[in-house]
């Protein structure tokens, strides 16, 4: 999430630092990510950073970006650039009288809210080096009950071969996540993880246990809890009219 005050820290199954990054909130619209180094992967270099940019339009609809700035992948050295647009179902809390569309209005009821959401991009637009392949990613998460998993679908295309993705996430607790993936289908291409807040902490452990191996992150938030800046900002637009 681009809507978060926060800096990011990972490392590999051989507690090798591999990835830190930085994320900053400019409310109410916009949001900024930085990674700014990411570690060696077996036949591939350190990446020098990647830039990405959110704008927020409303509620429910978001426009995003990202630069790659001297990529290393499958020992190639590229630039590129990506975009995409992101969709949320949320409560239109000051326009549900004025939206028309029955699924419109069906998307941005109060009972909708975090329940579905759909985005698709556009990855390695060459900067540099035209020969990396160009990807398209769409994606889905969907939550069919009130209490049960979220439920997300990916699929990725390029020119060389395409990939499906299925994941979950099951909330064991009020700040603690269960997480599982599979890749194509294939039971050797499993992820196990768990997530969890503690303060303003955050920690993820994922397990992949066809190669034996581990990756962990850990994020520090440093900016108000978003309730209480969604309040701030509300009453200020408040006073303004």
């Amino acid at each position: 999430s681009l809507m978060t005050d926060k800096i990011l820290i990972n490392l590999d199954e051989a507690s090798n630092l591999n990835y830190t990054g930085f994320v900053k909130y400019f409310p109410p619209n916009v949001g900024m990510g930085i990674n700014i180094f990411q570690g060696k992967y077996p036949g591939s270099g350190a990446s020098l950073s990647t830039i990405a940019l959110g704008y927020r339009l409303n509620s429910a609809v978001s426009l995003g970006g990202n630069l790659n700035l001297y990529k290393r992948e499958n020992g190639e050295l590229f630039s590129s650039l990506g975009v995409g647009i992101f969709l949320r179902a949320f409560p239109a809390y000051h326009q549900e009288g004025q939206i028309k569309s029955p699924i419109w209005k069906w998307l941005r009821s109060r009972k909708m809210k975090d329940k579905f959401s759909f985005g698709f991009t556009f990855h390695n637009i060459p900067l540099k080096n035209g020969e990396q392949n160009q990807e398209l990613r769409i994606g889905t998460a969907v939550q069919p009950a009130f209490w049960g998993p979220l439920l997300h679908f990916a699929y990725h295309l390029n020119n060389e071969d395409d990939h499906f993705y299925l994941g979950g996430q099951i909330n064991l607790f009020s700040d603690t996540d269960l997480l599982f993936g599979l890749k194509d289908f294939d039971k050797n291409n499993i992820t196990l993880g768990i997530g969890t807040k503690w303060k303003d902490f955050t920690f993820d452990l994922s397990y992949l246990p066809d190669v034996g191996s581990f990756n962990f992150s850990m994020g520090f938030i440093f900016c108000e809890d978003e309730k209480f800046l969604a309040q701030r900002y509300r009453n200020l637009g408040s006073q303004k009219v």
